[in-house]
């Protein structure tokens, strides 16, 4: 309550031309594998960024041992995406990933996927079964051309390559 009177007082300011308020991060939102595991039905946001650990490679017998992979992550989704209704926005910008794992496109329910700064070079066609995304945001890859078959995606209203 407090906070909506204070925002109502700042949105007073004669001056203002733009007024963001961003909630503190609640259970809602997790940046780490760790954080989201506690509760998965509640996580609405998943934001992997800039080199998280948790794409961070351990698996000595990968290909990418020692850089930015995806093996935790799959695995991640792969053991808790029934209990991941919640989930509308996944964030792995900046993360230096060369491939995604398949086991994102099981996340049907995603609304928002921000990819940018990454090294992928192209995207699978699982994303177009991702009916619901409304936000994809692709911006400082190696991609050559737009994923095939984008203008499937009837719900897309921001898409940036």
């Amino acid at each position: 309550m407090m906070l909506r009177r204070q925002v109502r007082e700042i949105g007073r300011i004669q001056s203002m031309r733009r007024l963001s308020c961003k909630s503190p991060a609640g259970r809602d939102q997790a940046f780490s594998l760790a954080e989201a595991s506690k509760d998965p039905s509640r996580v609405r946001e998943l934001r992997l960024e800039d080199s998280s650990p948790d794409l961070q490679c351990r698996n000595v017998f990968c290909e990418f041992a020692g850089g930015s992979c995806v093996c935790k992550l799959s695995k991640w989704i792969e053991q808790t995406h029934g209990r991941l209704s919640a989930l509308r926005v996944m964030s792995l910008r900046d993360a230096r990933l060369g491939k995604l794992p398949p086991s994102i496109w099981m996340l049907e329910q995603l609304e928002e996927l921000d990819l940018r700064g990454n090294d992928l070079k192209e995207i699978p066609p699982g994303i177009l079964g991702m009916r619901k995304l409304r936000v994809l945001k692709l911006d400082d890859n190696a991609f050559e051309a737009p994923p095939d078959g984008i203008s499937e995606l009837q719900n897309l209203s921001e898409f940036t390559i």
